[in-house]
C-alpha cells in the first residue's frame, strides 16, 4: 500500500520493484498480494493496453483510522489511555513521543 500511495498507479512490476527495495519478496508473492488487496476493495485497477495500472482505493489517513480503531477495539476495549499505558510501560515512548501526546491533549483541552 505504501508504494502506491506514495505513487500511483503503477504497473505490477513496478509494484514488485518498489516493495524489492525494502523486502525480499519474490515477485508471485507481490502479484498474490496485489491480487488479496484488490479483492479486499484496498486498491483498484484500470486496464490499460498492455497492462492493469492499480492504485489505492482508500486514503492513507483514513486506513491508519480505521486500522488504530480496530486495534484499539480488539486489545483495548475501545480504550485509548490503556494503550497509551502498555506504551508506557514498556519504555516504548520516547520524549519526542511524550512531547507530541502533551501537546495533543493539551490542544484537546482547549476545544
Amino acid at each position: 500500500m505504501n508504494a502506491l500511495w506514495r505513487r500511483s498507479p503503477m504497473r505490477s512490476g513496478e509494484i514488485v520493484e518498489a516493495i524489492s527495495a525494502t523486502r525480499s519478496w519474490h515477485k508471485k508473492t507481490v502479484n498474490t498480494l496485489i491480487r488479496r488487496l484488490v479483492d479486499k476493495g484496498a486498491i483498484q485497477y484500470d486496464k490499460s493496453p498492455g497492462a492493469y495500472l492499480y492504485y489505492p482505493a482508500i486514503d492513507k489517513d483514513a486506513y491508519r483510522v480505521a486500522k488504530t480503531t480496530k486495534l484499539v477495539s480488539d486489545l483495548y476495549d475501545g480504550k485509548i489511555a490503556p494503550m497509551i499505558a502498555t506504551f508506557a510501560e514498556a519504555d516504548s515512548l520516547s520524549d519526542q513521543d511524550i512531547a507530541a501526546l502533551e501537546k495533543v491533549i493539551s490542544e484537546l483541552s482547549e476545544r
